[in-house]
């Protein structure tokens, strides 16, 4: 009975150690995502920078 009784609460931590890790694993899929989020966001920020660089220049070289 007490080997029973031993592998229920076995089981039961397992359970809970298995739910803590998906907890874990949705944290780190979220942070990647915003990381991504981030990415994507700066990337566009250069691009736009690139163009109004363009855009400058364009107009410098049109005022001279």
């Amino acid at each position: 009975m007490d080997k029973v009784r031993e592998n229920t609460e076995g089981i039961k931590d397992i359970r809970m150690n298995q739910e803590e890790m998906q907890a874990n694993v949705l944290k780190l899929m979220e942070g990647q995502k915003h990381i991504l989020e981030r990415l994507e966001y700066k990337e566009e920020l250069s691009s736009i920078k690139v163009k109004l660089a363009e855009h400058i220049a364009a107009c410098e070289k049109a005022k001279a």
